[in-house]
């Protein structure tokens, strides 16, 4: 049961109610895209009942102790506007890929796909305004990073988005006027690994790779930053086990693995890995060099493969397609440790880019499925700790890094913080003129 704040207005007059909330959950179940993954298990259309104007009560199919640190990701929507904008039962897709209808600080303007998208203030939010706070914003699709920093040094732009090269960050922290913060953030890099092709279908080979690779390198020479991972979960995370040692290289450990597998060098050569990273990413190309000289060093022959990314969520699709090793980014979306652990490891999310261990492991999916319905968030946690510990055991993931949070901000801004979700850090809201 959950009472919503009254005198919300949305960008059209109306005033959201318990009813917007019904609607919106609808709306995300029925048509099954984006963040509606978050409830899939646990929330059917018809779930959510307005009691009055402002409370609504959630049914669950079963307890879902993660199921209010999901709700960062509800984002609620006009339901007069949407439903009066329906074409064919599409719940207003068609309207809102061109038009907003929300609550939020800022109207969409304008918007042009591929380019660029402008913001203005809605003036009536709900939380008021300030006089200098940001009252119109653009955000420019530019594909040229030399550009970027160019119009940050230039004063033409104010702020960048965190997926620059290391390179680029590190000039803009040399320029007059420019701020690139450095945070610890909620995002693991990792190489699972497909338990489905041999060998990795091997304990021992896979916990040979985990030694072979040189986590300190990858995260002073190639990251230039953060901090080596200890496990899936990012650390400093909720429910990150802090008992868990960051990894580290030891050649000499990963031959002893080898040795007390079913499998030879020359056997695991004769069958040959493929390792899949971003075509023109210089990062992940990094990366796959420093893989492949870790296994070179035992004897071990790696192929590297640049792809795109439409490639890799393709062939994440089934265990015969997945390659033995991917480069993946995995940020929080919600703050909750089940992004990194039921989402990634789970037997029953094989098939996509997030889980593409493929492995059939029952004692872990019961792990998992204990944490999720354990409504006591100490007690949550802690299974979700215990899960780590099998998860990094089984050696299903090369969790190698916990790369840092890297923006270019203009000294001109004031009132940015990092808030750890995924894209939450893009909150004009928040920003004053200096």
């Amino acid at each position: 049961m959950f009472e919503i704040r009254e005198g919300v207005p949305f960008h059209d007059g109306g005033e959201m109610t318990a009813e917007d909330v019904v609607y919106t959950l609808d709306r995300m179940m029925a048509i099954d895209q984006g963040y509606s993954s978050l409830w899939r298990e646990v929330i059917d259309v018809g779930a959510a009942e307005a009691r009055d104007e402002n409370t609504i009560a959630i049914e669950l199919d079963f307890e879902y102790g993660p199921f209010v640190a999901t709700l960062v990701q509800l984002f609620i929507v006009d339901s007069e506007t949407v439903s009066e904008n329906e074409v064919d039962g599409d719940w207003g897709e068609e309207y809102l890929s061109d038009n907003v209808a929300g609550t939020g600080a800022y109207l969409l303007e304008s918007w042009s796909s591929g380019e660029e998208m402008v913001y203005t203030q809605f003036e009536d939010y709900w939380q008021g305004w300030d006089d200098d706070q940001v009252a119109r914003a653009r955000t420019p699709v530019i594909s040229e990073e030399g550009t970027i920093t160019q119009m940050m040094q230039q004063g033409d732009a104010h702020m960048t988005s965190q997926f620059l090269s290391t390179d680029n960050y590190e000039e803009m922290a040399a320029m007059d006027g420019v701020w690139v913060p450095e945070e610890p953030q909620w995002q693991l890099f990792h190489m699972p690994m497909n338990t489905q092709k041999e060998p990795l279908d091997d304990v021992h080979v896979r916990r040979a790779m985990v030694y072979a690779f040189n986590y300190q390198s990858a995260v002073d020479d190639i990251f230039r930053g953060g901090n080596v991972a200890a496990g899936p979960v990012p650390v400093g995370m909720p429910g990150h086990n802090d008992d868990i040692d960051p990894h580290e290289q030891d050649l000499d450990a990963a031959m002893d693995e080898i040795e007390a597998s079913s499998y030879t060098v020359e056997e695991i050569n004769e069958i040959g890995m493929e390792h899949y990273y971003i075509a023109d990413d210089d990062v992940q190309r990094q990366i796959h060099l420093l893989f492949n000289q870790g296994l070179n060093e035992i004897g071990i022959e790696l192929e590297g493969s640049a792809q795109t990314w439409a490639t890799i969520t393709d062939v994440a699709a089934n265990p015969e397609t997945t390659p033995h090793f991917t480069n993946i980014f995995r940020t929080a979306t919600v703050p909750t440790p089940d992004g990194h652990t039921y989402m990634m490891f789970h037997q029953e999310e094989s098939g996509s880019y997030v889980a593409m261990t493929w492995n059939e492991d029952d004692d872990l999916a019961n792990i998992l499925e204990d944490a999720r319905s354990t409504a006591d968030e100490e007690e949550r946690l802690q299974r979700y700790m215990d899960a780590q510990e099998r998860i990094v055991d089984q050696a299903y993931s090369i969790s190698v890094a916990n790369p840092p949070y890297r923006i270019g901000i203009s000294e001109d801004i004031d009132g940015w913080s990092y808030r750890g979700i995924l894209s939450f850090d893009f909150n004009w809201y928040d920003l004053h003129w200096q």
